[in-house]
């Protein structure tokens, strides 16, 4: 299993991962926490600075050490794996942000993890590079 997961990994350079990892954590927390916030303050309910960090660190984990890749096949013996492969991602978001945040409502969790799976699609990767363009370091 462990061969799996480093075969899947580019560690051609494991500074630039570990940095990537800091820098996209740090810019998909900062915007994902303006989400979570902005939903708090409207449905009256709270929301961790902290958690909404972990939450963005878990998904790039999954991203960068290619978690698909390895449930990919035995996921292929389901019938409509397709299907279960295309949602998936936007399941583990409402499933990270129903437990790191257990004390909101699941249709908030759900709105939320919806909000954060689009997010992580468009604007994470964007700002990211934008950052990561200034750094001189990768």
């Amino acid at each position: 299993m462990l061969e799996e997961i480093l075969a899947g990994l580019s560690l051609g350079n494991p500074i630039a991962l570990l940095v990537n990892l800091i820098v996209s954590t740090i810019v998909g927390g900062i915007v994902f926490l303006v989400v979570v916030q902005v939903f708090a303050k409207a449905f009256s309910e709270e929301a961790s600075i902290g958690r909404a960090f972990l939450v963005v660190l878990v998904i790039n984990i999954i991203n960068m050490l290619g978690i698909f890749s390895l449930v990919t096949p035995y996921l292929m013996a389901i019938p409509f794996a397709g299907y279960i492969m295309l949602i998936l991602p936007l399941l583990i978001w409402i499933g990270l942000v129903k437990a790191f945040f257990s004390d909101m409502e699941t249709l908030h969790a759900v709105v939320i993890g919806v909000v954060g799976y689009v997010l992580s699609i468009i604007v994470f990767p964007w700002v990211t590079g934008l950052v990561m363009g200034y750094l001189p370091l990768v």
